[in-house]
């Protein structure tokens, strides 16, 4: 995953060390019409809110402000709805989720999936384990997941097939918007599919190809079915 930056939290924040490794990845959003993941992480770095979490999502950048191997307070509770999720054994995303107008920013979903399908790979985290704040606690977050699961339903869909990332090479971890910046045994697939409308773009051209889905789109072409 490509972290845009790294702004640690006040310490007043979050918790040096873990007492468990990861095993689970909570969803969150900030709840905030129009901020940003610069924002966030300047916020969490400047005040003492005694919250936080290890990842801000926009649909243009990722910002840490808590580091993996560090305990984010983001799902603590008095009473919990999940028997096992917590604090020290999850890693915390926040969503920028909402526009200025207070519409869901589908750029932002789609680039927090991106990053939980990494986090999922890296730490051999199944798509069970993957859990809005909502589950955990009971909160309503993220909100728009909350009040209509299919769009949660839909976010999860995003993230299926990436269970067992870890067992990949380095290139199939990572997402690819550029050709030149893929292997070259998978341009011209790549580029086929494209024209085929199998892989989208965006308005400055820029791709968005999970690295293990490469292997798949060159099987297609050698089978023909990219020609057609």
């Amino acid at each position: 995953m490509e972290i845009t930056g790294f702004k640690q939290s006040n310490k007043a924040n979050f918790q040096p060390g873990r007492k468990s490794p990861v095993q689970y990845i909570v969803v969150h959003y900030t709840a905030n019409r129009g901020d940003t993941a610069r924002n966030n992480a300047d916020y969490f770095a400047r005040e003492e809110t005694k919250t936080s979490a290890h990842y801000f999502v926009d649909e243009k950048e990722v910002w840490q402000s808590v580091k993996d191997e560090d305990t984010a307070y983001h799902c603590g509770a008095k009473t919990y709805k999940h028997p096992l999720c917590r604090n020290g054994n999850s890693i915390g995303v926040e969503m920028c989720i909402w526009d200025k107008g207070g519409k869901v920013r589908p750029g932002t979903v789609e680039k927090a999936a991106e990053v939980v399908r990494q986090l999922m790979a890296r730490y051999n985290v199944p798509l069970e384990r993957v859990l809005r704040h909502y589950d955990v606690t009971g909160k309503n977050c993220p909100l728009p997941m909350v009040e209509n699961p299919s769009l949660w339903e839909d976010f999860k869909t995003k993230l299926k097939g990436v269970e067992n990332l870890l067992d990949y090479p380095d290139w199939a971890l990572k997402t690819y918007q550029w050709y030149e910046d893929m292997p070259e045994w998978a341009r011209e697939s790549v580029q086929k599919a494209v024209k085929r409308g199998l892989v989208s773009v965006g308005a400055d051209n820029a791709v968005s190809v999970l690295g293990a889905n490469l292997q798949t789109l060159v099987y297609l072409d050698r089978a023909g079915l990219l020609d057609k």
